[in-house]
């Protein structure tokens, strides 16, 4: 079994908005809802969201598969993630970086909470992203599996977050 380590710039307990790494948590909530087993469509837009990073994908599936703000909000809370509160806006979700490594947890090592078959399918979806996002956690890495997030407030400030499991 690995280590989780988590890496931020940010001071301890720091609350910030996902942005595109919410689709990481739209995609566990996707699998939960079906007991691992998506039809075509949902294939084809969990691929869009977590590979291509589509947003349109990705509310597609927050609105119409997953329930949106409570069905998210709900496997969060299945995860503990006890600091982040799900935005109907899915990219203004706040959280923090131990939020994120308890659902990372989830994905990467043994779960009660996803089978084994359900983390495969994120790790695939993770490991396949495009190359001009492979960026942020990956840097470096030998091997790695992420979600990238990029969020415009305007006035030339951004938010930038990158999460994933990497092996150096």
């Amino acid at each position: 079994m690995g280590q989780t380590y988590r890496l931020t710039r940010a001071s301890h307990g720091h609350k910030f908005h996902t942005a595109s790494t919410v689709k990481v948590g739209v995609m566990t909530a996707l699998l939960l809802d079906n007991n691992g087993q998506l039809n075509d469509t949902e294939n084809e837009l969990a691929q869009a969201m977590i590979e291509n990073s589509d947003n349109d994908a990705t509310s597609t599936l927050f609105e119409d598969y997953i329930g949106g703000k409570s069905g998210l909000q709900k496997v969060y809370d299945q995860v503990g993630m006890d600091h982040t509160t799900v935005s109907s806006e899915w990219g203004l979700t706040t959280t923090t970086a131990a939020d994120q490594v308890k659902l990372l947890n989830n994905i990467f090592y043994k779960s009660d909470l996803l089978s084994a078959d359900e983390r495969q399918q994120i790790y695939s979806l993770m490991d396949n992203v495009e190359e001009d996002q492979s960026w942020g956690a990956s840097a470096g890495a030998a091997s790695y599996q992420l979600k990238n997030g990029w969020l415009d407030y305007g006035s030339d400030q951004w938010i930038v977050n990158s999460i994933g499991h990497v092996t150096l």
